[in-house]
């Protein structure tokens, strides 16, 4: 009988092609080449504090609560980002 996991992501690392450049300091969300991962989960607050516990960076200080009126627009009621192990900006959504 396979072993059950729980949901989980896994995170890769590529080795090529070598020497990627970093992210520009002046990067914005609507350049053409930006990238940006967005997760959805069910309890936003409860993913937060496991990131927190286990160290992870955080880009926002905490949850936003997106206001009523924009949510049917943006498709979510929270959100918060952080970063992956190599830098890279997750989203976090509740819907």
């Amino acid at each position: 009988m396979p072993i059950s996991q729980p949901p989980h992501i896994e995170f890769l690392d590529y080795k090529t092609p070598p020497a990627g450049r970093p992210m520009p300091v002046d990067t914005k969300a609507n350049d053409l080449w930006h990238w940006q991962t967005t997760l959805v989960t069910k309890d936003i607050q409860a993913v937060a504090d496991r990131l927190r516990k286990a160290g992870a960076e955080f880009i926002t200080p905490d949850i936003v609560s997106i206001p009523q009126e924009t949510q049917t627009e943006l498709g979510f009621k929270k959100a918060l980002m952080v970063r992956d192990p190599n830098g890279h900006a997750i989203r976090l959504i509740e819907e």
